[in-house]
């Protein structure tokens, strides 16, 4: 009986040794791949102070400096910070789908080798993306091919449908299910809305044009700008003055342009705005245009071309806690480009505020 209950006893251990071991190679495989686990933990968010894009034709690099990010590539303007946070969110919400291969002859078809790698082409590699904190590294992955999906519609072509990726240095190919797209350019990185002005902190708007000066001005938040001067049978275009509003609650320019690049004295002054707001700030603004002549148009009504740009002078007596300190700087080195319909808006004449008050 003794010996039966040894050998009972000896095989028990066996059996636990052996689940022992398949319990602690589970955890190994767990621990060694991230299949299941997010892409970027959210607790290495606030370790970061630098973001390099970049694949083989183009590279961006962004700088926090503060609460806010600023583009290297366009000497220091400003970043969209809700792009950075977008991307971030995807890469803290996005999951590891799949191991796809650890067979590193295969880094080259999925598109995911670093730019430093050997035999790294145009072809090798996608678009990978560092993360630094005080100078060092804190995360690195390449975003590569992107996945096909098949239809059910044999005629109907074969779209996106996840993402090949590859994490840190290891020679190993994980799929996402979402497609992860890695925006290289840095035009596309700069903050494009120049200014915000909320539509009940308008107090006044001058124009100033060549052949016409006028005011739109209210006492009160909530009310309606109105012309100042208007005559006895006229009266302020709800549309028009409903539009300024709207415009500056979210100014956004079409791309920047180095005064250096760009002489002055080849722009014609078109208008000056001065934007006043109830807690006594104002901005003010130049509409410039560059007016050529396209001698391979025949349309002669279509001959003047003209490019518009903003241009914000510095204030006479500037001040550190204006909420316009952040756009003074950019003006000293920047002029803002507009698309002509935009530009149309600050060369209006008092005439396109006014409208007839007269009971037909």
């Amino acid at each position: 009986m003794a010996k039966r209950n040894l050998i009972i006893a000896a095989s028990v251990l066996i059996i636990l040794a052996a689940v022992s071991q398949l319990i602690t190679q589970q955890n190994n495989k767990t621990t060694d791949d991230k299949v299941g686990n997010y892409i970027f933990s959210s607790a290495l968010i606030s370790s970061f102070d630098e973001v390099i894009i970049e694949d083989m034709k183009e590279h961006v690099h962004l700088n926090k400096n503060g609460d806010q990010w600023t583009v290297a590539e366009r000497e220091g303007f400003t970043a969209n910070n809700n792009d950075l946070v977008k991307i971030v969110d995807e890469l803290t919400n996005y999951k590891v789908a799949a191991l796809v291969t650890k067979d590193k002859k295969r880094l080259d078809y999925f598109k995911v080798k670093y730019k430093t790698e050997s035999g790294s082409n145009e072809n090798t590699t996608g678009t990978q993306l560092i993360l630094k904190g005080s100078g060092k590294e804190v995360f690195k992955m390449i975003a590569g091919k992107q996945r096909d999906s098949k239809p059910a519609n044999p005629e109907s072509p074969p779209h996106p449908d996840g993402t090949y990726v590859r994490i840190g240095e290891a020679e190993t190919v994980y799929l996402i299910k979402e497609n992860l797209n890695l925006e290289t350019n840095p035009d596309e990185w700069i903050d494009k809305s120049i200014f915000k002005v909320g539509k009940d902190e308008v107090k006044s708007i001058r124009y100033e044009l060549t052949n016409d000066r006028f005011e739109l001005k209210r006492e009160e938040k909530g009310k309606k700008l109105e012309l100042v001067g208007l005559g006895k049978d006229e009266k302020t275009s709800d549309y028009e003055q409903s539009s300024l509003l709207t415009d500056l609650e979210d100014y956004k320019i079409d791309e920047i342009i180095k005064k250096s690049s760009q002489p002055e004295k080849e722009l014609a002054l078109k208008s000056v705005i001065t934007v006043a707001t109830f807690d006594d700030e104002t901005l003010e603004f130049q509409l410039l245009a560059k007016e050529e002549i396209d001698p391979l148009e025949k349309d002669e009504s279509k001959k003047k071309k003209s490019t518009y740009f903003i241009k914000v002078p510095s204030p006479t007596n500037p001040s550190e806690t204006s909420r316009w300190k952040n756009i003074h700087q950019l003006g000293q080195k920047w002029l803002f480009k507009l698309d002509e319909w935009q530009a149309k808006r600050w060369t209006k004449t008092k005439k396109d505020f006014t409208t007839s008050d007269k009971k037909k």
